[in-house]
């Protein structure tokens, strides 16, 4: 950490990625990007450029729940409106 003008600043990779103040945003990856019935695939995209890196989100996703306070499960922005609403079919909160 380094000070400048007075103020504590992240300057090195562990610092900036603590999980105390991180986040992990994962948005749908296999499914829209990646899978071919997924958005990128319905518009025709040559998506096989991704083959090899389809595993690599959810072995993310897993390595980061060893360290996570917080997660937030939402599967669709439909579950999402749902949530905020507070209709019991919204998507899951675990914390």
């Amino acid at each position: 950490m380094i000070e400048i003008q007075g103020k504590q600043v992240f300057a090195e990779l562990a610092e900036l990625v603590a999980p105390a103040h991180t986040a992990l945003l994962l948005i749908d990856m296999q499914r829209d990007f990646v899978e071919p019935d997924g958005s990128f695939g319905s518009l025709g995209i040559d998506l096989t450029m991704y083959d090899e890196t389809q595993q690599r989100p959810a072995e993310l996703l897993d390595a980061s729940m060893l360290l996570m306070r917080h997660r937030f499960d939402l599967a669709s922005s439909a579950e999402i409106a749902d949530a905020w609403r507070g209709d019991a079919s919204g998507g899951q909160v675990r914390t």
